[in-house]
């Protein structure tokens, strides 16, 4: 059987299937990497007898995946630490919007992208309140990269927005100028936060990036809210940002294996970021 053979017959096969099985008792888990997911069976390959988990993310499209069930239950060391790779959390409600979808976004979406960032950063203590200002400055520089300006749409409304822009870390030995992205900002509506809409903007845009040939990232953000996507505090590379803020906040993320090797420096942002 064909790839094509596969997905044309065998894919809506299984997805009819599964959808016509009911799920366990919910249980919830999070990947280490950050994402969501519901157990939904436990099922046997026929020809190794192996026990095998079926389970489904719960953002984006709600994909169904399949492991070993000793391998989804291991435990697993990172930068010398062991833990889970998926670990049980509480139940999640779980009416989130199932149907959205990421895209480009579109010159006819910018009104609505800017009242989106206005109201997801409207509540924040931490904020300037002036996200929307800097997209709305970034989008004419040399620095805007259109492919990376993506939007998240549910049943017509956009309810989420990323930017990645260009900049660069310059070394301050030799004055080598090292390619990079910065991601900024990330804005979800209120009404749809904490439903995996951000989490899935922020991986597709990490995917476009490195297809683009991008090798690395970097943001100013939580401390505790981006490491799930790769990100390391920026001075264990040796990088260093151009902010009065904490080093906590300051974090790098490779979008290629070996993508920050041998890069230090000084992260140079875009011209907007420092008005």
């Amino acid at each position: 059987m064909t790839a094509a053979n596969v997905r044309r017959d065998l894919v809506p096969q299984i997805l009819t299937m599964l959808a016509e099985v009911r799920p366990m008792r919910e249980r919830h888990f999070r990947h280490f990497k950050g994402g969501l997911y519901r157990l939904w069976h436990f099922a046997t390959d026929s020809e190794t007898l192996q026990r095998r988990v079926v389970y489904q993310a719960l953002y984006g499209r709600r994909g169904f995946w399949v492991r070993p069930e000793l391998m989804f239950f291991e435990r697993i060391t990172r930068d010398g630490k062991t833990f889970p790779r998926f670990a049980e959390i509480p139940p999640l409600i779980t009416n989130m919007p199932t149907d959205f979808s990421i895209r480009q976004e579109r010159a006819a979406d910018r009104e609505a992208v800017v009242r989106l960032i206005e109201l997801a950063f409207r509540d924040m203590s931490d904020s300037d309140h002036s996200e929307h200002l800097l997209v709305d400055r970034l989008r004419p520089t040399d620095a805007f990269i259109p492919g990376l300006s993506l939007v998240a749409e549910s049943g017509g409304r956009i309810i989420g927005h990323l930017l990645m822009t260009k900049a660069a870390i310059v070394s301050a030995g030799d004055g080598r100028i090292f390619p990079t992205l910065a991601l900024a900002p990330v804005a979800v509506l209120p009404a749809s936060q904490r439903q995996g809409v951000g989490s899935a903007l922020i991986r597709e845009a990490h995917r476009r990036a490195a297809a683009l040939g991008y090798a690395s990232a970097v943001v100013l953000g939580h401390k505790d809210y981006y490491p799930r996507f790769g990100y390391r505090h920026a001075d264990t590379y040796g990088i260093t940002f151009p902010f009065d803020v904490p080093h906590e906040f300051c974090m790098a993320a490779e979008l290629r294996p070996g993508g920050l090797k041998g890069v230090r420096g000084t992260v140079r942002y875009a011209p907007p970021f420092m008005e």
